[in-house]
């Protein structure tokens, strides 16, 4: 609206203009003779030139085209290699004409990029009204072309962050770089919402990146771009050792963690994606494992049993017995060198020594080695008390509201009351623990798993945390652990720093809660959290309605009523009629991988 009173205005100024003047007042437009010869504004400012070839032309155009013309030109250029010719000249009747401009191919560097600008050397052939110089570079990129890399010159991309998915039979290309030989670059046309995606490879260091780069305009949150883990980190302050990328030459797999960010810097998510390319015959090393128990021998000796699954071309399987709290990433990567004595065994159910003197919280560690090299590995945790009492005591059947992962997996994102088992330390008295305590979740899916303790730790009842811990649960997306928000800080913090923080939950009248904290969406409304749910590699916020909630046996029978209402009231459906549920997958949630802020007030 302000243009058009600007506009309306300057018409009133020409009327009043036009008013004063005679009938007799004549404007005296100016006149141009001559052929007008000019460049054209919409030349590229930049020419690739061609290897293999000896010149590449720049039009240069004329109004006047009654009568054949030479035009005397001028060049200038600080590369030798390159030659303009002194003239061009235009047929009667041409319009526009081309400046071959020659150059030394043996003479090419690649990556360099030179001035030249050619100019129109009579005024008279010129037009006031047109450029009659024209500078512009010409060169040729440190990269080469773009090749397919087999026959069919596709491969299959698995989104996980933004998308969810496979993206089957993509148009795939490659091109290498000429002057740093050792770099590559991946493309994978329409990926994601139709745009192309580059994938950067460094041979010398086998390291697998992605530069930033548009993915898709979303409709809340405006542009969104794609790039590599380490790389966001960095766009944020923060320099990080990893993970990174890689390149599985053998299987014909590009991987890497990569992150989808709003223009402010804002996070959807980080995860691995992977790009498999056609034409390679892969091996499924892949291996999954639970435990099956205690086995004790004629002679005494312990064996902990592991139940394996493994992929059609794993042969044997190399396993020690560990103490729970040892990565076991570490620990197979030591099976895999040597460094540890493991036992080998035939996929399936596997008998592993326990060792003598070993007790308490252990787990199995099984590796898929395939000449020397680390293909897979598998945990699972479980206890041995080498014939001495557990110091875990039943306190009977609880109730348990679980706030953490079943919103995350159903669509109406609400939380589920269910009876568990609950133990007490009997060392420990202020630890406590659900005994699998999301066997039921699994049940309700129609999945396996669920079958681990969940520990809550509530030595100060006004301090109430529970730890990051695997819940046993894999719906596809990777394994879910959970834990409660403050206990994110205590890796950094001391308990009664975040607790004076208002972090920690309380253990009251036989009842554990967690504090509510509210957080406000990209909308402007209010959302809540209680803690995080991770999921492989990412992380979720938990407990979206803020109804964490653990009901001990021990509570009043009122307490205990009316968790088992709530517990009949949000029952799964297969509980209610025997019928199956639909195939559940992980809701639109927002990650809060990179938006957890590491400081609170000391």
């Amino acid at each position: 609206m302000k243009l058009n009173k600007i506009f309306l205005g300057l018409i009133g100024m020409a009327a009043l203009t036009m008013a004063s003047c005679s009938d007799n007042d004549k404007y005296e437009w100016a006149t141009v003779s001559g052929p007008q010869v000019y460049f054209s504004d919409a030349l590229p400012s930049q020419y690739e030139i061609d290897p293999a070839g000896t010149t590449f032309n720049v039009p240069i155009s004329r109004a006047d085209a009654s009568n054949s013309l030479t035009v005397n030109l001028t060049s200038t250029t600080a590369n030798p290699m390159y030659s303009v010719p002194s003239s061009v000249t235009f047929d009667a009747g041409q319009t526009e004409a081309n400046i071959p401009v020659a150059y030394d191919a043996t003479k090419i560097e690649y990556g360099r990029y030179d001035d030249i600008t050619i100019t129109v050397a009579d005024d008279s052939q010129a037009t006031p009204w047109g450029i009659k110089e024209f500078t512009f570079k010409a060169g040729v990129t440190d990269w080469g072309p773009w090749q397919k890399w087999n026959a069919t010159g596709t491969a299959d991309y698995t989104y996980s962050v933004y998308w969810a998915g496979e993206d089957p039979d993509l148009k795939f290309v490659y091109r290498h770089n000429m002057i740093k030989t050792n770099l590559y670059q991946f493309k994978l046309s329409n990926w994601g919402s139709g745009v192309d995606v580059v994938w950067d490879y460094d041979d010398a260091t086998g390291i697998v990146s992605v530069a930033r780069q548009f993915a898709v305009n979303n409709s809340n949150y405006g542009a969104v771009t794609v790039i590599d883990y380490v790389a966001y980190q960095a766009l944020l302050g923060n320099t990080v050792a990893g993970p990174t990328g890689y390149f599985d030459k053998d299987q014909g797999i590009l991987a890497c963690p990569v992150s989808y960010i709003i223009e402010d810097l804002r996070g959807f998510g980080s995860d691995w994606e992977y790009i498999y390319i056609d034409g390679y015959v892969r091996a499924d090393y892949s291996l999954s494992m639970s435990w099956g128990g205690i086995y004790t021998d004629a002679t005494g000796a312990a064996f902990a049993v592991g139940m394996t699954e493994a992929g059609a071309d794993v042969a044997e399987i190399s396993s020690v017995v560990i103490e729970a709290d040892a990565d076991a990433a570490a620990v197979a990567d030591a099976i895999a060198a040597g460094d540890l004595t493991a036992t080998v065994s035939a996929p399936g159910m596997i008998y592993v020594p326990i060792p003598e003197g070993m007790t308490g919280k252990l787990q199995i560690v099984s590796a898929v080695v395939v000449k020397g090299e680390l293909k897979s590995y598998a945990a699972d945790g479980f206890e041995y008390y080498g014939g001495a009492p557990s110091p875990w005591k039943s306190l009977g059947i609880g109730y348990y509201t679980d706030d953490f992962v079943v919103p995350l997996y159903t669509e109406a994102g609400k939380s589920y009351t269910y009876q568990v088992e609950i133990e007490q330390n009997t060392d420990t008295p202020g630890l406590y623990r659900m005994v699998n305590a999301y066997a039921p979740v699994a049940e309700g899916f129609g999945e396996k798993g669920g079958k681990k303790s969940i520990e809550i730790n509530a030595e100060d009842p006004e301090g109430v945390y529970i730890l990051l811990q695997d819940t046993g649960l894999d719906f596809g997306d990777g394994a879910i652990g959970i834990m409660s928000w403050g206990a994110y800080y205590l890796g950094t913090y001391d308990v009664a720093t975040v607790k004076k923080n208002g972090l920690l939950g309380k253990l009251e009248k036989g009842v554990f809660s967690l504090p509510v904290i509210e957080r406000e969406k990209s909308d402007g409304s209010k959302a809540y959290y209680q803690g995080l749910t991770t999921i492989g590699d990412g992380s979720y916020y938990g407990c979206p309605n803020g109804e964490f909630k653990v009901v001990l046996p021990t509570a009043s029978t009122a307490t205990r009523a009316a968790a088992r209402s709530a517990a009949k009231a949000t029952d799964f459906a297969i509980r209610l009629n025997g019928a199956s549920l639909p195939a559940h997958k992980l809701q639109k949630h927002v990650r809060a991988i990179d938006v957890i802020s590491n400081s609170i007030a000391k």
